[in-house]
């Protein structure tokens, strides 16, 4: 991943691995979006993002690309109705500190971590 900052004539480049990433974080202004990408113990922000929806929509991206990981194809399925149980022996506690873990590392948004709790609490 390569992110660019321009202020005036001036330019910054920081250049890593999509890997690397711990966490991403967006902002919404009135006029401008903000997304921040915790790398490896330092910070890469992109400032000015116009349209301010599109901070949103890179940090859905990020995200996605972060929680992606390979598996063998399988047959297709019926789609779940339902939340997995909580892994045995967990409670359902458990699982609500699961997920909130995952949303403070910025791998869940807000409106996701409530639809699992939603999922989960109506199991």
């Amino acid at each position: 991943m390569i992110v660019v900052a321009r202020k005036g004539v001036s330019q910054r480049v920081e250049s890593f691995e999509a890997n690397q990433i711990i966490s991403v974080e967006s902002q919404r202004g009135v006029v401008r979006g903000k997304v921040t990408l915790t790398v490896a113990g330092n910070r890469a922000i992109i400032y000015a993002i116009f349209p301010p929806d599109w901070a949103e929509e890179i940090s859905y991206a990020v995200r996605a690309h972060l929680t992606r990981k390979p598996v063998p194809p399988e047959p297709p399925q019926a789609p779940a109705a339902q939340a997995p149980p909580a892994p045995a022996g967990g409670s359902v506690g458990e699982e609500l500190g699961r997920l909130a873990d995952l949303r403070d590392r910025g791998v869940l948004s807000d409106s996701e971590l409530e639809e699992q709790k939603r999922k989960l609490l109506d199991a």
